[in-house]
């Protein structure tokens, strides 16, 4: 079986490499003998000019891109016949020109470039009368894909269907956009469920697929299954896709290697729950075969995956130096794409690093990029929204002049003689408004200036306010670290527990700085997002999979004076949950309920399915700890605490508003 696996690589060599020989001379015959010469590298009159359409044409007609990519001067030429155009040519040809650039940078797979100059031309009715329109569409779709854009792909498509009507052609949204591409666009969206659906459909309806293709499907779902905290499922079809690499006909991938490559992907995928068990030594390996890998390979974004995974397992093994040294490279890697989601994840790992190694001017600064690189991706898809709203209209406008017939062109003229009485009414309204202008104009003047002064020394405040929070998060962060430091040099487990409870706490506090720092309302937290926020931390911190944790706080918002004492008082009772109900190894169940009383009071609830408190146990309660805190924190809020005795465990709190 060995001899014959061999026997046939050594065949399938010889056979491709003669393939590519052969290749090689009928290009080179074609690029001698049949193709038009392009003209020297500046268009500077008609003749060149339609020379170089010719050279294009011919390209079209035999799908030739192997040699528009081996002319490196393209570019300049076809700018200068822009310019030539602008100056002495027509609009047509300036269009003309800007689509065979546009079709250059596809053929490099300049996405881009492309994306820009499609949606340049696509913006222009003259334009929409050329049958290229439907080849710079195609051209526009391939970019978006190749850089994973897949929403704009569904935004384009209303004009992609007027235009093929247009032109006559009939297209489906199932022909434009196929299941595979809705998975990956539903997961992009973190839309799990749909994303699993329809990478199903992908698989199970096309008897075509390579594979790569199934194996790359069942890592997708498995990732889908991950991202959802289902590990069965997860492993299952990491599983099922490894099993089809091994076992399917694949000869092509083996001989490139890229099989055995993508194998070591899907195992590090399954090696991340490795990590979650904290079986740093097993995972480690893997991971760094999947960052070799990657770099043979060139494949910048799972190399700075690789990179930044093996960073953190470092960092929790407290190997600082090599967390430090892998959080670069995977910067490095993340940066050349530019990759935010590894950017960010790289920046706080430094930012922990250094502030465990002592070095706190350092970590501030990398927590202080990792903050800052949140707030620009925040902003620019605030920016990204704006774009894709202005493209949205110019399409719905450009929609309407499609359909417009000549049976509209008779309805304006009628049109005009009533725009000639609304044109005079108008100008009648304007006049009576321009003469109550003039008499409110001053004292407008300066209720305008008073109201600007005010809302700069409130937007003063407002940024002053915001970097107090920052800072104050910064350094809750800081002080996080040093226990950890002190920790590590400690090696007493009940010290241990102290301080994971300290450092429960200090993340309570932070919390609510990150969020007044994120929001713009600087003096309201809202409960359901922060309590969510700090239970899903302390659960994961515990690693306590099977406690099921509810909140039910919708709308109810409240001030920082009372936001931190609620949530020092819900970390308490969630870290005694987990100590102490759950032991009989039952399924665990939290809920915290914080409804209205009145216009002026409100109930906290927490509750939890453990066996409760007996009577003659809440007896010698005042003079614990733990208790005396939850006393302390309601006398500060002017509330009250009342323990209620049933079969489960529940505290309540009347809280004023």
């Amino acid at each position: 079986m060995i001899q014959f696996a061999r026997s046939y690589k050594t065949l399938h060599v010889k056979y491709f490499t003669f393939l590519l020989i052969l290749l090689a001379s009928l290009d080179v015959c074609i690029a001698n003998n049949s193709a038009p010469q392009l003209p020297d590298t500046v268009v500077r009159n008609l003749d060149d000019y339609e020379s170089m359409v010719h050279y294009f044409e011919y390209l079209d007609s035999f799908k030739e891109k192997t040699m528009l990519k081996r002319y490196p001067e393209t570019p300049a030429l076809i700018l200068s016949a822009i310019n030539w155009a602008k100056e002495k040519g027509s609009k047509q040809q300036v269009l003309l020109a800007k689509f065979y650039l546009m079709h250059f940078y596809s053929a490099k797979e300049q996405n881009i470039e492309v994306i820009k100059l499609a949606n340049e031309l696509l913006l222009d009715q003259t334009f929409q009368e050329n049958p290229l329109v439907l080849n710079t569409l195609k051209s526009l779709k391939r970019a978006y894909l190749n850089t994973e854009q897949y929403m704009e792909i569904l935004d384009m498509f209303p004009l992609y269907d007027v235009l093929s009507k247009k032109h006559n052609k009939r297209n489906t949204l199932s022909e434009f956009i196929d299941d595979y591409s809705l998975g990956m666009l539903h997961y992009s969206l973190k839309n799990y469920r749909k994303s699993i659906k329809y990478f199903t459909l992908h698989y199970e309806s096309n008897n075509s697929l390579t594979t790569l293709n199934k194996s790359s499907t069942f890592n997708n779902i498995g990732l889908c299954f991950k991202n959802l905290n289902n590990k069965d499922s997860a492993i299952y079809f990491f599983n099922k896709a490894i099993n089809t690499l091994q076992t399917g006909e694949m000869q092509e991938e083996h001989i490139l290697g890229y099989g055995y490559y993508f194998q070591k992907v899907i195992e590090a995928n399954k090696a991340e729950f490795y990590v979650e068990q904290k079986d740093y030594l097993k995972a480690l390996p893997i991971f760094l075969e999947e960052y070799k890998l990657s770099k043979v390979y060139s494949e910048m974004n799972i190399e700075a995956s690789s990179a930044s995974k093996i960073s953190n397992v470092f960092f929790l093994m407290n190997e600082i130096d090599s967390s430090i040294s892998y959080a670069f490279k995977s910067i490095k890697a993340a940066g050349t794409k530019f990759n935010p989601y590894y950017l960010e994840k790289s920046f706080f790992i430094l930012g922990k690093s250094y502030a465990l190694k002592g070095d706190l001017k350092k970590a501030d600064n990398y927590f202080d990029n990792y903050q800052n690189l949140k707030d620009s991706i925040s902003a620019e898809k605030i920016k990204q929204h704006y774009l894709t709203s202005s493209i949205k209209y110019e399409i719905s406008k450009t929609q309407s002049i499609l359909k417009q017939s000549l049976h509209d062109i008779e309805i304006e003229k009628n049109r005009n003689q009533l725009q000639f009485v609304g044109l005079l009414t108008l100008a009648i309204l304007a006049l009576a408004l321009f003469v109550s202008y003039k008499k409110t104009l001053n004292s407008k003047r300066v209720a305008e200036q008073q109201k600007m002064a005010t809302q700069h020394a409130l937007e003063q405040k407002e940024v002053l306010l915001k970097e107090v929070h920052h800072r104050v998060k910064n350094n809750l962060q800081v002080i996080s670290s040093l226990l950890d430091i002190q920790v590590g040099k400690i090696q007493n487990f009940k010290f241990s527990n102290m301080v994971d409870e300290v450092k429960n706490h200090i993340h309570s506090m932070s919390v609510v700085h990150q969020m007044l720092y994120m929001t713009d309302d600087l003096t309201k937290i809202k409960l359901q997002n922060y309590l969510s926020e700090l239970t899903s931390h302390i659960k994961n911190s515990r690693n306590k999979r099977d406690v099921t944790i509810s909140i039910h706080a919708e709308r109810m918002e409240t001030s920082i004076e009372k936001a931190i004492p609620l949530g020092l008082i819900s970390t308490e009772l969630v870290v005694n949950s987990f100590k102490h109900a759950f032991n009989d190894g039952r399924k665990g169940e939290i809920r915290i309920d914080i409804h209205a009383l009145n216009e002026s009071e409100y109930l906290y609830t927490y509750t939890d399915n453990g066996p409760g408190i007996k009577d003659e146990d809440a007896i010698g309660l005042d003079h614990k700890l733990g208790f005396r805190l939850l006393l302390v924190l309601a006398e500060e809020m002017n509330s009250k605490l009342e323990i209620i005795s049933n079969e489960h465990f529940e505290i309540q709190i009347k809280l004023s508003n």
